[in-house]
């Protein structure tokens, strides 16, 4: 079993620490019994919650609240959605399912106390003293994450449902995106094309077996990738800038869209967009969130922009993502090219 002990905290913008509670968190990369496991059902976006009946009434609210958050994209979508399945009925319905999300006492029996055991060992529940959180993989079925938040007795759980309620939402969204790089890397990454984007251009990037090149411009600085259904694209553009020059949205998103135009054919709707600061790759970035249209091909969609600076202060980089979905979620394939970007390194 591989088992790991991580601290989930607060987003970067939150300063509250939590500390009413010891976050164990076990991850364990194939199941501990040698029974054969059916492959897990559902989405990545669903979630189903195992509690009894009396617990569920008491944190219903609470959890929905916690899990069931937006973003906007285009519009507002949710993340997740949450299901509840009774544990004293506890049967394929809740075992199979991708997204398992195990909120029991550890002074349970019965139904319960098996799931439990199952989830988070005999070991890890006699070491339950205050609210914990429990993350492993594969327990009841393959490709499947089990969360678990288990307390010494039902009213220290429920008062946990508030208090670790980002942390459960971090494990859960860290273990799909785990998940979702798994997938997109299944087969491997073109490493050929890895090796020559470091030798020529000073960079690379995992692109994943099932994108191709559509534009690879070097004299503009500029290479994109895509992938259809739903269609895909990503594209790294570099340049020199000044160490004494700042960077500034209005710049950013004007370059952005001179880049879209002349090689998507784009038009990004500047006005409508947004930007805020944050982290990428380990670098204060600058992040570019709007709208792009085609006129000609009459389609559109968001992109999201990583700009930052390299390190030596002198280059600047854009990765841009872009989606055509028309009548889905925006979401799912926006984070699967946010996965791609993060494998991106500035070679020394």
């Amino acid at each position: 079993m591989d088992t790991r002990r991580r601290r989930f905290t607060r987003g970067a913008h939150e300063t509250r620490w939590i500390a009413v509670a010891l976050l164990m968190v076990m991850v364990a990369l194939a199941p501990s019994c040698t029974k054969p496991l059916l492959p897990a059902k559902g989405g990545n976006k669903e979630v189903v919650v195992l509690t009894p009946p009396d617990v569920w009434s008491r944190i219903e609210a609470s959890l929905k609240e916690e899990l069931e958050r937006t973003v906007v994209i285009l519009e507002a979508e949710q993340v997740f959605v949450v299901e509840h399945v009774d544990t004293l009925v506890f049967s394929e319905e809740g075992a199979n399912r991708r997204n398992v999300l195990l909120v029991a006492p550890a002074d349970a029996g019965g139904s319960v106390r098996r799931a439990l055991e199952d989830a988070v060992g005999r070991d890890g529940l006699g070491a339950v003293s205050e609210p914990a959180i429990f993350v492993r993989r594969n327990v009841w079925a393959r490709n499947q994450a089990v969360i678990s938040l288990v307390a010494p007795n039902a009213d220290r759980l429920v008062a946990a449902v508030d208090q670790l309620g980002d942390s459960l939402y971090a494990a859960m969204t860290m273990e799909v995106e785990d998940r979702v790089r798994r997938t997109l890397y299944l087969r491997g990454y073109k490493k050929p094309l890895a090796e020559r984007f470091a030798s020529e251009y000073g960079w690379s990037i995992r692109v994943p077996s099932g994108f191709q090149i559509r534009d690879e411009n070097p004299a503009a600085g500029f290479v994109s990738f895509i992938q259809h259904y739903p269609e895909r694209q990503l594209f790294i553009h570099w340049g020199r800038v000044g160490r004494d020059v700042e960077i500034a949205p209005s710049h950013s998103l004007e370059l952005r869209a001179r880049l879209a135009a002349e090689f998507y054919g784009d038009s990004t709707d500047i006005d409508g967009s947004r930007w805020e600061r944050g982290r990428f790759v380990g670098r204060e970035a600058m992040i570019l969130k709007g709208r792009w249209m085609n006129s000609g091909q009459m389609v559109g969609g968001p992109f999201w922009t990583y700009c930052f600076r390299g390190r030596d202060g002198e280059r600047l980089y854009l990765i841009d993502l872009v989606v055509v979905a028309p009548g889905e979620d925006k979401y799912p394939p926006l984070r699967q090219l946010s996965v791609i970007a993060r494998t991106f390194e500035e070679m020394p």
